[in-house]
């Protein structure tokens, strides 16, 4: 059996292409991720100005015997498309690359996985998170947060 130095460097060389695709699979999964986290706490601090307003609006209605009944069913509104682009984000998020199951043994592996988690056997060629599906939702998710309508309330006391 004779020692083949180029073989050896050729199998070197695939290790380090596939750990380096494997390290930017999970890099990806970080951005993506961020980039949600990122549009959720946008939408979160819209929600958190909004219920101020309106207790703001309740409120000055109350003192002053104003009626705001539209501007708080505005407010309203604007509060129920907000948590409703909330759930959007949330389902947008985009982190499982799925499972792959190892030829050798048969155990479930994540998809950016080089060797099996259970026997150490070679795994497929991962797939690239931009190549799959349903990637474009994160900035989408980013523009739904910085297009949402901003309704604002000012009450004007009248004057005594």
């Amino acid at each position: 059996m004779a020692f083949n130095f180029d073989e050896m460097l050729k199998k070197a060389k695939d290790v380090v292409v596939s750990t380096g695709k494997a390290v930017g699979e999970v890099v990806d999964d970080v951005v993506d991720s961020s980039k949600v986290k990122i549009a959720e706490s946008k939408v979160n601090s819209q929600i958190k100005d909004a219920t101020q307003r309106l207790g703001v609006v309740v409120y000055e209605s109350h003192r002053t015997g104003k009626d705001t009944q539209s501007l708080q069913l505005m407010i309203v509104d604007e509060i129920k498309g907000l948590y409703q682009t909330l759930e959007e984000i949330k389902k947008s998020t985009v982190t499982d690359h799925g499972q792959v199951t190892c030829s050798n043994c048969n155990k479930t592996n994540p998809s950016y996985a080089i060797f099996c988690i259970s026997c150490g056997g070679p795994m497929p060629e991962p797939v690239s998170s931009h190549q799959t599906s349903g990637d474009y939702i994160v900035d989408d998710a980013i523009v739904l947060a910085e297009e949402i309508p901003h309704v604002e309330a000012e009450i004007v006391s009248p004057k005594e």
